[in-house]
């Protein structure tokens, strides 16, 4: 099991990771916080959200659909001016969550988890192609 904690003190973030008896800490750059920040950020504001990967389209609301480039935006308009979170870096996050399938309904079948995973990725490699 591994086992990584992010700390953060005066404005340094260091990453404390842990597997087995192997343990490593590191300071991460002012980027690497920021993307960080927006992963963290992107997690919390999606979580519990439905995804209609067919329509390629996460809804913030039971009528309100939006693609990635127009949840970033909204996601965005959320972070704190501070963090300057790039809605490219933010575009990622949610490619990332999309990627994780933490959205998937329980009961699917491995096939059916497999369909999703492929629609996931062909809707992620059209949004860079398109990006």
């Amino acid at each position: 099991m591994t086992d990584v904690r992010f700390v953060t003190d005066e404005g340094a973030m260091t990453v404390f990771w842990k597997r087995g008896n192997t343990e490593a800490m590191f300071e991460l750059s002012e980027e690497e916080q920021l993307e960080e920040r927006a992963i963290e950020l992107t997690e919390k504001l999606l979580k519990g959200k439905r995804v209609d990967v067919a329509r390629r389209e996460i809804f913030w609301s039971m009528d309100m659909g939006l693609s990635i480039c127009q949840c970033a935006k909204k996601i965005e308009e959320t972070g704190k001016p501070e963090q300057a979170m790039s809605t490219e870096m933010i575009e990622q996050a949610i490619m990332g969550w999309l990627d994780m399938g933490e959205y998937y309904l329980d009961g699917l079948t491995e096939d059916q988890e497999g369909e999703l995973d492929d629609a996931v990725w062909e809707w992620i490699e059209s949004h860079n192609e398109g990006s």
